[in-house]
């Protein structure tokens, strides 16, 4: 799942194929390999609820991920899963939401361009970038709302997957980031490190009928 194998997805043709999987009896499972997902936070909330969709259906999730880094995005995505493994050398960057602003006032002073830009209210922020060397007061408040949305979602929908309270989602980000494998297995947010032969012993020891995606995909 990732840069490797469902690049060329659509996400809509993506979402539709988990929820088909979510309702065929035969299936019971998915395991993830976690490569790298470009897909900004509307599209992982889709990928997310169907996830969670599969497991609410009595089916079982397993993800292992050997990259170096699980990014605070794609640990949301993968969050409701049953089982997380990864490389013992994978940190996780659970860390909650932060937004950076690039202004380029200072720059255009340099090379005397002097932007002209018409608005109605300051709370019109998009043209800040170029009208300010940083932040007005009110497009602080207007990316701080933003902002505590996204958190708000992010917390409740990790809560949701864990089966965790609030509060106890809440504690498990402000404790974060995890790059220590042992306080990440010790605080529940991966079950175990192992290798990726390591895994596939351990996916080979459940006994069970592993099907490739293409094989069972709806066409």
């Amino acid at each position: 799942f990732g840069n490797n194998n469902l690049e060329s997805i659509q996400l809509r043709t993506f979402v539709d194929n988990i929820n088909y999987l979510a309702y065929k009896p035969n299936v019971d499972g998915l395991i993830i390999r976690l490569g790298d997902i470009k897909a900004g936070l509307a599209k992982r909330k889709e990928i997310f609820d169907a996830f969670l969709n599969f497991k609410n259906q009595n089916k079982e999730i397993i993800v292992y991920c050997d990259k170096n880094m699980i990014s605070n995005n794609d640990y949301y995505l993968i969050s409701m899963a049953d089982k997380i493994f990864t490389n013992e050398h994978t940190g996780i960057d659970l860390k909650g939401i932060n937004m950076e602003m690039v202004f380029l006032r200072g720059l255009l002073d340099t090379i005397y361009i002097v932007p002209e830009i018409v608005r109605v209210s300051p709370y019109k922020t998009a043209a800040d970038i170029v009208l300010n060397e940083k932040m007005s007061d009110e497009m602080r408040e207007n990316y701080g709302q933003l902002t505590n949305n996204l958190y708000e979602t992010m917390v409740a929908d990790i809560a949701k997957g864990k089966n965790w309270t609030i509060d106890e989602t809440k504690t498990k980000i402000d404790e974060g980031p995890y790059y220590l494998n042992s306080k990440a297995v010790e605080s529940n947010i991966i079950n175990a490190t192992m290798y990726e032969d390591e895994f596939n012993t351990y996916v080979n020891n459940r006994k069970i009928n592993v099907i490739r995606w293409n094989d069972i995909i709806k066409k």
